[in-house]
């Protein structure tokens, strides 16, 4: 396969899983810009289309969607259903809430979503990008608060797979 029709390929298969996926929250969550990437999957912004999850219609949600390799065995999918589910019960200010996994299993598309929390501001990347170089007692600072957050994960029996600044 030519690389262009590997890319097509690929931009046809992110578009099933976001079809699928919109299809699947429909009337209760409207699926906006695309805000990040990953080796597995995609975030988008969303948008409620009424009351969810004790928040008011509009309120913005992020929704994570992993397209699922069948050659894989179903590690993806499960690795993202086990993350949806200990999301889903953690409660700390220093991780995001996920409300809700589902999983997308249609001819031509096998994605998982998790319907999470969306925080506003900037990335540590643009506000370094932005700001430059970073003070110690910043660094001090986002340290302490993504330990917190490791520790609330640590208490669930979980082994965070993928931090990055």
């Amino acid at each position: 396969m030519a690389p262009d029709d590997e890319n097509s390929s690929t931009d046809r298969g992110e578009q099933a899983a976001l079809d699928a996926v919109q299809a699947a929250l429909a009337g209760r969550i409207r699926l906006g810009d695309r805000i990040g990437h990953g080796q597995t999957g995609i975030v988008c912004h969303g948008f409620s289309e009424r009351a969810l999850f004790g928040r008011p219609e509009g309120a913005d949600f992020a929704i994570k969607i992993v397209r699922v390799d069948s050659k894989d065995g179903g590690r993806t999918l499960e690795r993202a259903r086990r993350e949806g589910l200990l999301g889903s019960q953690v409660d700390d200010p220093h991780l995001v809430r996920i409300h809700e996994t589902g999983v997308i299993d249609d001819p031509g598309v096998s994605a998982v979503y998790l319907l999470q929390d969306f925080v506003h501001g900037r990335t540590l990347r643009d506000f370094l990008h932005e700001q430059g170089a970073a003070s110690a007692a910043l660094v001090r600072h986002v340290g302490a608060q993504a330990s917190r957050a490791l520790a609330a994960l640590h208490r669930l029996g979980v082994c965070h797979r993928d931090v990055k600044p």
